[in-house]
């Protein structure tokens, strides 16, 4: 069983994984657990959630369950070497408790996910740190976990301390938790495809003070932020898998095609079909006219 393309849990008995990703990173998919990945050597394009950020050495990055993410490998680079930790939801937030009670909450809530920048030295220091805790696993399995599991949750709590959380995080303090909540459901596959009903499901107030609330406090509406992410989604779909429009349209929730391929035209100014052409044409090194506008 390989962990990158195991969408949907990790090994059953590890609460946590560490490898080396050499290539065979290049597909969008999301996973149950979360993960923290950052570049040793070489550089790479990732994409998460429709958004671009080109990573170097050192970058590091903090996905949530539910990211839809993929890497994007650059052709006269294609040696880049990531390390991908996988942790288990519960070792996670029980990390997150030690360092912080609302810390959880807080990455869960971000609008996107998390980036840091490490040091040669934290490098060097956190690859020993996984080869040590990778020995114990080898050796002890979880048979005896008082032996791995305070070296591990160190090791997490140290990486974890120098994620840094965005601005955005700051902006929420005064948002009630339930929309707070609500709003870390738009990173997840199940409310995006779900829709407005999905999103507010268990919310306890009419779905009228809901939108009034979430308009007041976010500047959109509901229906415009959730289209928002739908259309950064179908935006990386396009760009890097092979799936057809009426597959990528089903995908993101919207039930009609039609309807999805007029409001990415009125976002992106073209069709789906001539945006993925566009993209492809730029790959290939063929001349793309208002490409940068679109991107």
């Amino acid at each position: 069983m390989d962990v990158r393309q195991n969408t949907g849990s990790m090994y059953p008995d590890r609460c946590f994984l560490s490898h080396l990703t050499y290539e065979d990173d290049d597909h969008p998919h999301t996973h149950l657990y979360f993960e923290i990945a950052y570049i040793l050597d070489g550089s790479i394009e990732h994409i998460c959630n429709g958004e671009k950020r080109t990573l170097q050495p050192g970058d590091a990055v903090l996905l949530r369950p539910g990211d839809l993410h993929t890497y994007k490998r650059f052709q006269n680079n294609a040696e880049c070497i990531h390390r991908d930790l996988c942790i288990s939801q519960d070792l996670f937030a029980a990390v997150c408790n030690f360092l912080n009670e609302n810390l959880l909450e807080q990455i869960k809530n971000s609008p996107q996910c998390l980036y840091a920048e490490l040091t040669g030295e934290q490098l060097s220091y956190f690859e020993n740190c996984w080869t040590n805790i990778n020995s114990l696993f080898d050796k002890n399995s979880l048979t005896n976990p008082n032996i791995i599991m305070p070296t591990l949750k160190a090791a997490l709590a140290t990486i974890l301390s120098v994620m840094e959380l965005p601005k955005f995080e700051q902006e929420q303090t005064n948002y009630p938790i339930w929309l707070k909540n609500m709003l870390s459901r738009f990173t997840k596959k199940i409310y995006i495809q779900g829709g407005i009903h999905a999103i507010i499901e268990g919310i306890p107030y009419d779905q009228s003070h809901i939108c009034r609330v979430f308009k007041k406090c976010t500047g959109k509406t509901i229906t415009d932020h959730l289209n928002d992410v739908r259309l950064k989604w179908a935006k990386s779909f396009l760009e890097n898998s092979n799936m057809s429009i009426p597959e990528i349209a089903e995908e993101i929730g919207f039930v009609s095609e039609s309807y999805f391929t007029k409001l990415f035209k009125k976002r992106y100014g073209m069709p789906p079909q001539q945006y993925r052409l566009l993209c492809k044409n730029q790959l290939k090194g063929y001349p793309t006219i208002g490409m940068n506008s679109v991107l």
